[in-house]
């Protein structure tokens, strides 16, 4: 038995990439893993090479009834979510003078919006499990500067400090425990 072995996380970008390194992990440590993504092969792919408690959950983070979707088959199928990890988000390399408004939009729709549905979505659920740890990752171009990246930066950087007050807004309100936030995250 692994020390996740009573947990249930949704990791979104499951599918591949970081998001499957965290996908791993946590199964690795007994943790029942949704891969939650919007390729479809990929997700299901790995849930089956996890095997176990582990499954795919088709999920686009910037679409609300998705997220209702996402956690009401979880929690039917696994139980409440514990380990809820945001690391789905995507990158749009190059100036901001040559990025357009709906590429702009787009990569605040999934890095930032998608990852506060998220938290907005399991927080019910994450209190049904009676706590838990929120996996938040973002870029760390939101919080220093690199080359390439500016059309990037401005929703990590709000990204990584988005948990933050969910601190104070999840403390216990007579049971269960406030979940540990962990901001930001980066591969190691």
């Amino acid at each position: 038995m692994g020390r996740l072995s009573e947990r249930v996380a949704i990791v979104t970008g499951g599918a591949g990439g970081i998001g499957s390194a965290v996908a791993r992990a946590l199964a690795a440590e007994g943790a029942s893993v949704v891969i939650a993504d919007i390729r479809d092969a990929e997700g299901t792919d790995l849930a089956a090479d996890l095997g176990g408690r582990s499954r795919f959950q088709r999920l686009d983070v910037t679409g609300e009834d998705d997220w209702q979707r996402a956690v009401t088959d979880t929690e039917r199928d696994l139980g409440p979510v514990s380990v809820p990890a945001n690391i789905a988000g995507i990158m749009d390399w190059g100036t901001m003078e040559e990025q357009s408004p709906a590429s702009f939009r787009r990569v605040v729709d999934v890095n930032l919006t998608g990852a506060w549905l998220g938290m907005r979505g399991v927080a019910p659920s994450l209190r049904r499990a009676g706590g838990g740890v929120i996996v938040d990752m973002s870029s760390l171009s939101g919080l220093t500067a690199y080359a390439g990246v500016a059309r990037t930066r401005p929703a990590s950087g709000v990204c990584a400090a988005c948990p933050r007050p969910l601190r104070w807004s999840w403390l216990p309100t007579g049971s269960g425990s406030a979940p540990s936030i962990p901001v930001p995250s980066a591969p190691r």
